[in-house]
């Protein structure tokens, strides 16, 4: 679990999740990112980790790839340059697995 950060996409990110019901208690509920959000987050991570997080990295390239054309790319877009990632998702929409 994470607390919501101070910034405007700290804001969106949780206006975005949906509500997931607990599989062994149905009366709970909790409140799941979008895998947009997540792979955001993901690429945060990886830039202020040095770049050298092969497990966000490998994460964000599991997300692309359960996800595909799924994606909203144009929402991820204009996110990534208020993060500042946008090099990075770059690279991972020109990712093509071997």
């Amino acid at each position: 679990m994470f607390l919501r950060g101070p910034g405007e996409f700290d804001r969106i990110e949780l206006e975005r999740s949906g509500p997931q019901r607990i599989i062994a208690d149905e009366e709970r509920v909790v409140f799941v990112k979008s895998a947009e959000d997540t792979l955001l987050r993901k690429l945060q991570w990886y830039r202020l980790g040095g770049e050298t997080s092969e497990r966000q990295w490998i994460d964000v390239l599991g997300i692309l790839k359960e996800q595909g054309d799924r994606l909203d790319r144009e929402y991820m877009s204009r996110w990534a340059g208020d993060l500042g990632v946008s090099d990075l998702l770059e690279r991972v929409f020109e990712y093509r697995p071997e």
